[in-house]
């Protein structure tokens, strides 16, 4: 008769259940403390805009390009690109790109880049290229390359700078920006954020790109209006999105937060009198986060704002000058 018998037995400090077979099986109690979960990441779309490219300016002859607009990258309602992580406790700088500057009438600057470090690495705008400065042939200093490019032009038949330089894939946010005007008898507009600066004499700054990462459509980047020589040319217009005007008595300066190019110097008369060309507008960058992140953000100029219906409750972090963001 087969013994049916399970044999329970007390040992020092456990139990052991016998089998049928006479295997025993060892268990154990296990205990969960009482501690809470611990706070998780959170993944944020993001806009990163870069300052805009100086427009040139004229030396003793011709007149000045436009400048670049700032790259800009995002991640809203770009399917091909992920947001980006951040862990709690760990402030994650951010930069604004300064605008590009003229110190005299033949320099000026490039615009400076924008970018955010986050748990993966740092995600970076190019700025804008500065337009073509003109002076006596040959001395004119070409246009440069950057997240657009800056307008070419005359003297000197120096060719327009290139855009989504160096280049950022889609997955990543891009492209960035388009390449500045190219070269005519007088001078040609900056590239903008999503179109190339037009041909053609002081022709127009391209346009700037179209963001809704705030819950409203806002438009940054736009290139510098290209400068002319003499009448009957007044100068380009800036590129929608915050791209400056050229000007007969002065070029336009972009405005600050817009990473609009600036504007190029157009000569008013002959001899042509020396001016400078406009100073790019400054950077700028969101970050949206999940309603249910607890962020901050530092210095106090920068903001958390909870966008309202339909955006869900979302958390905004708008940085306007250089800091960092917190996830409690």
């Amino acid at each position: 008769m087969r013994d049916l018998k399970n044999k329970l037995t007390d040992g020092k400090n456990s139990k052991n259940i016998h089998n049928r077979k006479g295997k025993s099986f060892g268990y154990q109690v296990l205990g969960f403390g009482a501690g809470g979960a611990a706070a998780s990441p959170h993944v944020a779309d993001f806009m990163i805009l870069a300052g805009g490219g100086g427009g040139g300016g004229c030396g003793t002859h011709g007149n000045g390009a436009g400048g670049g607009g700032g790259g800009m990258i995002s991640s809203y309602c770009n399917a091909c690109a992920a947001g980006l992580e951040f862990s709690p406790g760990t402030p994650y700088a951010v930069t604004i790109g300064a605008g590009g500057t003229n110190s005299n009438t033949i320099c000026n600057t490039n615009g400076a880049d924008a970018s955010v470090v986050y748990d993966c690495g740092t995600r970076t705008s190019t700025g804008g290229g500065k337009g073509q400065q003109s002076s006596p042939s040959p001395h004119s200093v070409p246009s440069r390359s950057g997240g657009s490019g800056g307008g070419g032009g005359n003297p000197g038949g120096c060719a327009f700078g290139v855009g989504n330089t160096p280049p950022v894939s889609a997955a990543d946010g891009g492209p960035q920006g388009n390449p500045g005007g190219p070269f005519a008898s007088n001078s040609t507009g900056g590239g903008g954020a999503s179109a190339a600066g037009a041909p053609g004499n002081a022709s127009a700054g391209g346009a700037g790109r179209v963001t809704c990462i705030t819950g409203s459509p806002l438009q940054f980047g736009g290139g510098g209006g290209g400068g002319s020589f003499i009448s009957p040319w007044p100068g380009g217009a800036g590129g929608a999105g915050g791209g400056a005007n050229s000007g007969q008595n002065g070029a336009s300066c972009a405005s600050a937060n817009t990473g609009g190019g600036g504007g190029g110097f157009a000569t008013p008369s002959w001899p042509a009198p020396a001016g400078k060309g406009g100073n790019g507008g400054s950077g700028k960058v969101y970050l949206r986060f999940p309603g249910d992140a607890d962020i901050s953000a530092t210095p106090g100029t920068n903001t958390i704002t909870t966008l309202p219906a339909p955006a869900g409750g979302c958390k905004l972090a708008t940085f306007t000058v250089t800091g960092a963001v917190v996830l409690a």
